[in-house]
C-alpha cells in the first residue's frame, strides 16, 4: 500500500468545501461505514471546471475526494465516466481490500452527478466501479 500518497491527500483536503453556484450536485451513502457525501460541480462545455464536496466521511473516503479532485478537474465528462477503482489505484492511491469502498465513494457521486447532469436515466452502485474492471 501506498500510505504515503493516502496519507498526503487525508492531511491536505483541498476541495472540502462547496463551491458556489455548481451545476449539479450528487449526495451518495455508504451503508456499510456510514460514509455521506454531497459532490458539487461545475460543468461547461461538457468539461469539469471545479469540484468540491462535503460531507460526514472516514480519513480515507475524505483523502480519497480529495485526490479525486485532483484528476478530474480539466477533465471531459465522458471520460470520467469511464473511470472506476483500477483509475484510482493507477495513481497510486491504494487502500486494504476492505476499504475500497470508501476509496470509490466520491467517484460514484462524481459519476452519478454526471449521469444526473446529462439526463441519460442512469444510476451506477459501488459494485460497478468496484467490480466492472
Amino acid at each position: 500500500m501506498s500510505n504515503h500518497i493516502v496519507e498526503s491527500y487525508i492531511q491536505n483536503p483541498t476541495y472540502d468545501k462547496k463551491i458556489d453556484d455548481p451545476n449539479i450536485t450528487q449526495v451518495e451513502w455508504n451503508p456499510l461505514c456510514g460514509d455521506k457525501i454531497t459532490i458539487y460541480l461545475k460543468i461547461q462545455d461538457d468539461t469539469i471546471q471545479a469540484y468540491s464536496y462535503s460531507g460526514e466521511l472516514s480519513r480515507i473516503s475524505k483523502g480519497a475526494a480529495t485526490f479525486l479532485g485532483d484528476i478530474i478537474v480539466g477533465e471531459k465528462i465522458q471520460d470520467i465516466l469511464s473511470r472506476d477503482l483500477n483509475t484510482i489505484e493507477s495513481h497510486d492511491f491504494v487502500v486494504s481490500t476492505r476499504r475500497k469502498r470508501a476509496a470509490v465513494i466520491a467517484l460514484l457521486a462524481c459519476k452519478n452527478a454526471i449521469h444526473k447532469y446529462i439526463n441519460d436515466w442512469i444510476q451506477e452502485h459501488f459494485d460497478d466501479i468496484l467490480y466492472n474492471t
